[in-house]
């Protein structure tokens, strides 16, 4: 098995590839230390999820409340790095989202997928109850 926002366009597109390859310590010391902490159990040891609830930001001019999840798995020196993390936003920021993605000519892959080949990232897009989630993972199987 390999191991591998606020509303200003700029700031989320530098942040977006900049969380993928943190490790826990960078993340924490970044969002802050008011998270809750998941560890599956089955992947007990190996996978690490914090979760940050109702943090304010700002999407067109406007304050959202936004929840952040970030995923960690856990590497041969027993460091935690970033693989995975998805943002959660108010249904009518879909296109906000869609938008980002098409202005920096990433390659559609999906109905609401994109892959920035240079870093091997993928972007997806889920409308979720009444929420988009916005997820950014390592696309570890395209080497």
């Amino acid at each position: 098995m390999k191991h591998v926002i606020t509303g200003l366009l700029f700031f989320i597109v530098v942040n977006v590839n900049a969380q993928i390859g943190s490790t826990f310590e960078e993340i924490v010391r970044k969002e802050g230390v008011n998270y809750t902490k998941e560890v599956p159990k089955k992947l007990k040891g190996i996978i690490l999820n914090i979760k940050y609830r109702n943090i304010k930001t700002y999407i067109e001019g406007r304050e959202v409340s936004v929840n952040k999840t970030y995923s960690f798995i856990k590497f041969n020196d027993d460091r935690y790095f970033c693989n995975l993390y998805f943002y959660e936003f108010p249904l009518d920021s879909i296109n906000y989202f869609i938008n980002l993605m098409k202005s920096n000519n990433y390659v559609k892959i999906g109905k609401f997928k994109w892959k920035d080949y240079k870093d091997n990232i993928i972007y997806k897009i889920r409308k979720l109850n009444k929420m988009v989630v916005f997820m950014v993972y390592y696309d570890a199987y395209d080497e």
